[in-house]
């Protein structure tokens, strides 16, 4: 069952620790910084002015060159920014991200403004924020992550997902504890990704590419493969399964504790609607698929002609996105 988090009312219920809601298994480091996985092209601070200073695109994205185009662009500058850990900018671009892609997106949270962050992507907003906070009490600076969490996080706190309610809460404390040893267990970098891809899948275009003539399945829409090792990182809350088929996704987001599948502590409503119809459309597809290889069969067999076999797509065990290059400002080849 999805957490009542994501349209609960501000209902106070007890809160679960923030190791508990974001647990991984990628070690933490003091000061959780991000490291991108492939090199990239390198910004100076004027020209990443600049960019982040422009519109997201220019033109409608009407043609499949266009949309390549602008997500190269968009996930460029954001992995720019991570590897700086400049996370007041980073902040400040997916605020950008969110209020300029809309159309090209889903809410997290139902009935509100898709292109506020604050209230449709609350979780979002946090992450870079509470990097900043923790970097602030690392380095000491205690004062001025009280001041910059009254003023940017603070608001977080009157959201409508209990989740994030519940890790601004715990984040206030550590301020008011002036809590110098900050252990954060989630790479922030990666998460704000892993959000982007689950959320705005128009920055995921390699999931609709054919990969040796069979399509991705359908529940990729959820999870990253790393190409060395076998299982899968569920985008919501950004666990690895290791050794687990890409199926057992749906155990995880649906709450059904088996085979060591714990329950996603961030699904939201709208994702297991999405996931639901991804499921739908996987077995109306495959169903389609069984019956033209029937039809064809049966014409061969009529006929004496041979047919070719129609493009094997992908039915969900094994083939997949991978990570294998990482997510970066190329569109990844799938």
């Amino acid at each position: 069952m999805a957490d009542q988090e994501d349209q609960d009312d501000g209902g106070k219920g007890a809160p679960a620790s923030i190791e508990e809601q974001q647990y991984m298994d990628f070690p933490p480091s003091s000061l959780h910084s991000y490291v991108p996985e492939q090199p990239e092209i390198s910004l100076d601070a004027e020209s990443m002015k600049m960019l982040t200073s422009l519109p997201l695109y220019g033109e409608p994205l009407c043609t499949n060159e266009s949309i390549i185009a602008h997500v190269k662009s968009v996930k460029g500058i954001l992995e720019s920014l991570l590897r700086r850990n400049d996370w007041l900018k980073v902040d400040e671009y997916l605020t950008k991200i969110v209020s300029e892609n809309y159309l090209n997106s889903y809410s997290a949270i139902s009935g509100v403004p898709m292109s506020e962050i604050n209230q449709a992507h609350p979780e979002l907003a946090l992450l870079a924020r509470r990097q900043h906070v923790y970097d602030l009490l690392v380095e000491g600076k205690y004062d001025e992550a009280s001041d910059y969490y009254n003023a940017n996080v603070a608001i977080l706190e009157k959201c409508r997902s209990k989740r994030v309610r519940t890790a601004s809460s715990d984040l206030k404390v550590l301020i008011s504890n002036r809590t110098a040893a900050v252990n954060n267990d989630v790479d922030t970098g990666m998460a704000i990704k892993d959000y982007i891809y689950l959320y705005y899948p128009i920055f995921r275009p390699d999931i609709r590419k054919r990969n040796f003539g069979r399509k991705p399945h359908e529940l990729w829409e959820f999870a990253w493969r790393k190409s060395t090792v076998s299982g899968f990182r569920c985008f919501a809350c950004h666990k690895v399964f290791k050794h687990k088929k890409l199926t057992m996704i749906e155990s995880h987001l649906k709450g059904d504790r088996t085979d060591d599948i714990t329950a996603c502590p961030a699904v939201t409503e709208n994702v297991l609607s999405r996931l639901q119809l991804a499921l739908d459309t996987g077995a109306a597809g495959r169903l389609s698929r069984k019956i033209e290889r029937g039809r064809m069969s049966r014409d061969t067999q009529s006929t004496g002609d041979e047919h070719p076999s129609p493009d094997g797509e992908e039915d969900g065990r094994g083939d997949g996105c991978t990570d294998s290059a990482g997510p970066s400002n190329a569109v990844p080849a799938c």
